[in-house]
Parts: structure tokens; sequence; C-alpha cells
């Protein structure tokens, strides 16, 4: 009998393009914050492969336990908490699959007895798939992101700034911790890590700097004993994350299950229109002897949700170099007739839409294209070897042509719209 998921509670995540910057500590001590004044909290490291919050920053003893199908966590000083120590001695290594990483994150999240009023998640270092999944996991409910950075490394801090603004997530603001050292005895300052950055990362990008915390030998031994408070001015940083958390607020329930349902309707529109366009108003056999070197006869194009764990829609295309024609077939035909596929295509209705439009600009200006898909996690292709980077060629110049056509008018609205 399967156990029905729930609806998470709000969520923020504490993320870093970078290691060892203590993120966990903040982690932790947003939280902590949180619990202060008396929200019920839930703490989780969603880091599988190098578990630190739960070990030894945030110390906490205990096994997971299933009751009813739901996994229970762990409860101390009225933190709920989850992390992989409770499952596996973390004395161990531990290597999973990136679908198991998910499955078990979303049962962890949806399936487990939770009772918070917020989440609080302690993100594996780097920006990468992992992360996307998260997000997809809180869905409606994700408040959006603390990054928290080093001066030395102030180049991640950017590059996270510029990651959450092509995907369209919400950046709560920045931490910069490891800042200059003030010796205790002479007071002198010294700049291990570099000078602090954070008044001109928010003046140059636009965004929120929660503040600095130094480098400090009390924090260090507080840590190591146990205690993993920031107290005194510097706890200043955390009730500004706290702030802005609580003033945070998700969108509606529902939100992206109907945006969902009216891009599925778009989409399917959008790829009618590319079709009749190609096969109305352009010269399909030239293009296809133009980047068909070697034929590629079938192509499937699988729409992605942003995670690229479920499609959405997926289309089956034949090219048919002899009549210059694209056919668009259903599934159960395709496989009958033509089999598997030459060339399978993973792509998120946005990025598509982006790439389709050919005007596309990021935040600094560079146009969106396959490339830039790729680099985002948007778009995987799938193939026997030497056909990926034929079937873009020819997927590319095919829209390219489709642009320049009188038609391509009335597939700009769709686009618009699934482009974001």
């Amino acid at each position: 009998m399967s156990v029905e998921a729930r609806v998470p509670a709000p969520a923020v995540l504490v993320m870093s393009p970078k290691g060892g910057v203590g993120k966990s500590l903040i982690a932790a001590n947003i939280a902590l914050g949180l619990r202060r004044r008396k929200y019920r909290v839930g703490l989780i490291d969603s880091d599988l492969t190098s578990p630190n919050l739960l070990t030894e920053i945030f110390p906490v003893k205990g096994k997971i336990v299933v009751e009813g199908g739901r996994i229970k966590p762990v409860e101390v000083d009225g933190i709920q908490a989850f992390g992989i120590n409770f499952l596996v001695d973390e004395r161990l290594p531990l290597a999973t699959y990136s679908e198991q990483y998910a499955q078990l994150l979303r049962d962890v999240i949806l399936v487990g007895d939770w009772d918070v009023d917020y989440m609080v998640v302690d993100c594996p270092a780097g920006i990468g798939t992992e992360h996307l999944r998260l997000i997809s996991v809180f869905g409606d409910m994700l408040l959006g992101s603390v990054v928290v950075y080093q001066p030395a490394h102030w180049r991640d801090a950017v590059r996270a700034i510029i990651w959450h603004r092509e995907n369209d997530i919400p950046l709560l603001g920045l931490v910069e911790n490891m800042g200059p050292f003030v010796c205790p005895r002479c007071k002198e300052r010294y700049d291990f890590f570099g000078e602090s950055v954070a008044e001109k990362l928010a003046m140059e990008y636009g965004v929120r700097v929660f503040g600095s915390i130094p480098l400090s030998i009390t924090f260090a031994r507080n840590v190591r004993r146990g205690d993993p408070v920031i107290r005194g001015t510097y706890a200043r940083v955390i009730k500004r994350c706290v702030d802005a958390i609580v003033q945070a607020k998700p969108r509606k329930p529902g939100f992206l299950e109907r945006l969902a349902e009216k891009v599925r309707r778009k989409l399917t529109e959008a790829m009618l229109r590319i079709v009749r366009i190609a096969n109305e108003e352009i010269k399909l056999k030239e293009l296809m002897e133009r980047y068909q070197r070697v034929p590629v006869r079938t192509v499937c194009i699988r729409f992605m949700e942003r995670s690229m764990d479920e499609v959405i829609r997926e289309f089956y295309f034949v090219f048919r170099k002899d009549e210059g024609t694209i056919k668009l077939v259903k599934p159960a035909y395709f496989y009958e007739h033509y089999g598997a596929p030459e060339i399978t295509i993973d792509i998120t209705p946005r990025a598509f839409a982006r790439v389709a439009l050919g005007d596309y600009t990021l935040p600094d200006g560079a146009l969106y294209t396959f490339d830039t898909a790729w680099r985002l996690g948007e778009l995987r292709v799938w193939g026997a070897v030497g056909t990926c980077a034929r079937g873009l060629e020819l997927l590319n110049g095919l829209l390219d042509d489709v642009r320049r056509q009188a038609g391509f008018v009335k597939a700009k609205p769709i686009l618009r719209f699934l482009a974001g």
C-alpha cells in the first residue's frame, strides 16, 4: 500500500558553489534562529556523500524509524532532523546514483512524518542537478536560497547569483563567511581569505547581502565543543537571514500544477506549428542534405520537467529525405514501424522555446543556445556514437530556417510564453 505524499513546509536552501566555506554552520544557525522565534523547524542535511551538519556542526544522535510507511525524523531541542548518517555509518563512503538520491530525498521530504513550520536544507557543495532535484521536490513551497561564500572565492558567489537568475530560482540573499580575521589580543586585522566583497556584490549585482562573518577562533572552538551558535555582533547576520525567511511567501498551492498543464497544451501547439512551417514554407530536402551527411531519420524530443526526472510530453519525428517532409507520428506507430529513435533529445520546454526564438538573451547579454541549455542542465542528447552532434546540428538548422519564415510570427507568442 502506497503512502500519500504531503505538501512540504515552506523551505529555504542553504547553498554554496564551493565547499569548505562554513555553509553548514550557517544552516544550523538559521534553523536555531527560527526555533528561537518559536517556529517548529526541520533541518535536513541533503549531502549524502560527505555529510557533516548533523555529525560535526550540530551533532544529533539517533536512528530513523519508519511508522505506517512514513519516515520519522530525529528530534533534538525542538528541531526535527534528517541526515544520511541516521541510515549509514558516517565513517563509511557512500556512492549512489542521482536517481536514487532524488528518490530518497523525495521520500524523506514528502512522505516523512514532519510537523514543522519551516524546513532548512543544507545542500551539497556546488551547483548542479542535485540542487535542481531538491527544488523540484519543494515546488510551490520553496521560499528561496541563502548562498554562503568566502571572500577569496567571490567569483563563486557571482556564479551562484547568475545560476539563480538563469533558472528563475528565488535568491533570498548572501552571507559572507570567513571574512577578515581580527586578532582578539592585539586587534590587528588580517585578510587571510581576502578583503570583504559584500558591498561590491550588493552594488554590482543588486542582491541582498545579509552581512559578513569573520574568521573566528572563538567560533571554531565552540563548534568543536558542540556549540554552533553564532553570538555577539555577528548574530545580526543570522537575524537578517531569519527575517528574510519569515517575510518570504511561498507561491499559492497548485500554481506549478496549473502552469504545467498550460505548458503541456502550449507545447503541442508549438510543435504542430513548427512542423507545419517546416513542411509548407522551407525547402526541407535541401536542409536535410546540408546537415545529414550520414542520414538521421528518426528523432524523439522529450520535454522534461525542470528536474529532468519526468517527461511532460514527447514527440516522435520521421525525416523523409526523399519527400522533403517531417512526419509527426504517435509513439505506438513509431515503435511498430521504425523501432527505437536514432536520437532522443531531452529538453525542458523553457530551454527549447528560448533556443527556438533565436533572440532570447541571458542576464549577462549572452544569446541562449543549445550549448546554454546543456550547460544549465536543461538538455540531454542520447543516441549511437556520432549521431548526437548531427542531430543537434540538424535541429538547430531547422529552427534557424523556420525563424525566417512568415508563419513563424504565429509561433512566437507561444514560444514567448514557454520561454518564461
